[in-house]
């Protein structure tokens, strides 16, 4: 199952604000990209109150239907299956 809120969070890792991933969510802009989220990751780390997170049901929750959609959308690609999320 995916838990990886926004590509940045681990669902269970939220409350802990003790943990992020820069580099897992990819565009045609990557430079754009991975600044804006170390720009948030930043800001998740230092706990500012701008934030508005999800609680980690939520979040997990999200992630699933993200996922699912993806596996419909891409059932060719089978890459759902190689990364623990089919």
């Amino acid at each position: 199952a995916s838990s990886i809120c926004r590509g940045l969070v681990p669902s269970k890792n939220i409350p802990n604000r003790d943990f992020a991933i820069n580099g897992a969510v990819f565009s045609v802009n990557n430079d754009c990209v991975f600044e804006v989220c170390a720009h948030w990751i930043s800001s998740y780390l230092l706990g500012d109150s701008f934030l508005r997170l999800a609680t980690p049901e939520e979040a997990f929750a999200h992630t699933e239907r993200n996922a699912a959609w993806l596996r419909k959308r891409y059932p060719w690609c089978g890459c759902a299956d190689r990364m623990g999320i089919g």
